[in-house]
């Protein structure tokens, strides 16, 4: 639409920004399809029920994707490190340096000096891996998929847009092997005009968007950034699938979806004024969920599981 539009006019000026959280959904499907019948499935079914397996390989259960991926990267590279060889006075270097600082959220990325040539070592060693057969190779690539995905979600908890470009051009491959050909166009063309992002933007307002800008905060602290149509559907779509929402108790029939979209401004605002008034906030908790012992015990328990 943009592309067709007027060259004079308004629209011609925007640029689109590809909604973050739907293309990491698809990505995650890719890793799925990608992994067909190699015993991913049969992994996760350790930690979590076969239904909810099916919904995560095809990216549709986020949290629980995120999470199950995760867990089963941390397996690998358990099994990783037994078979490296490391010496003993780079592990005692590496522990004293994080017991001994006061290490903060905001500078724990500062500490790479004495896990450099850890990182390395282990590079190396999924390096030799690869060549030991297919099978191998399938896990190995696997295990970067997956880190791959973590980088797009730290890229934009920290808006940081360089990482956040360099992790959508390393998806670009995986989404034409996983046979998601409309995200792979549409990442193209998103890559593309974000690196021509700086010939159509002033240097001030560039400058900005660079350094955390492109990404939504709701809140100054630290790893909150989110992505646009994440927000959306916190915000906007919240309502609709609320009790008495569209999806919930109500028709989908046109009329009804026309009634409840020129009223949406409305009924949102409602919504957050009854929030307020209930001292009820949803927006942000003290604590995040997987920073709580419950989670980190259940963690270690199913990550045993994955080794064994």
């Amino acid at each position: 639409m943009i592309a067709a539009s007027d060259a004079n006019s308004d629209l011609s000026k925007t640029v689109v920004k590809l909604g973050g959280f739907h293309m990491l959904m698809s990505f995650l499907g890719c890793i799925g399809y990608i992994m067909d019948g190699s015993g991913l499935k049969e992994a996760l079914s350790t930690i979590y029920a076969t239904n909810s397996v099916d919904k995560m390989l095809y990216g549709h259960a986020y949290a629980r994707s995120i999470r199950g991926h995760t867990l089963l990267r941390l397996a690998l590279s358990m099994k990783i490190f037994e078979e490296m060889k490391i010496e003993g006075c780079i592990l005692d270097e590496l522990i004293e340096q994080i017991t001994s600082r006061d290490v903060s959220y905001e500078d724990v990325e500062g500490c790479k000096s004495s896990s450099n040539s850890l990182i390395d070592q282990f590079q190396d060693k999924l390096n030799e891996l690869k060549a030991r057969g297919p099978t191998a190779q399938l896990w190995a690539q696997y295990f970067e998929m997956v880190s791959i995905a973590l980088d797009f979600i730290r890229a934009e908890r920290l808006g940081l847009f360089k990482e956040h470009l360099d992790a959508v051009r390393k998806m670009l491959p995986y989404f034409h092997a996983g046979g998601h050909f409309l995200y792979a166009k549409s990442a193209h063309l998103y890559l593309q005009d974000m690196i021509k992002l700086e010939e159509t933007m002033d240097e001030q307002s560039f400058q900005n968007f660079k350094n955390g800008f492109f990404t939504v905060k709701r809140t100054e602290k630290f790893n909150s950034g989110t992505w646009t149509d994440m927000v959306i559907e916190q915000s906007l779509m919240k309502s609709m699938k609320t009790e008495g929402g569209v999806s919930r108790g109500r028709s989908t029939q046109e009329s009804v979806l026309c009634k409840w979209l020129y009223a949406m401004y409305a009924t949102n605002t409602i919504c957050e004024e009854i929030e307020r008034f209930c001292n009820i906030s949803l927006d942000s908790v003290d604590q995040h969920v997987d920073a709580r012992y419950s989670r980190i015990k259940r963690d270690n328990t199913d990550v045993n599981k994955l080794v064994d």
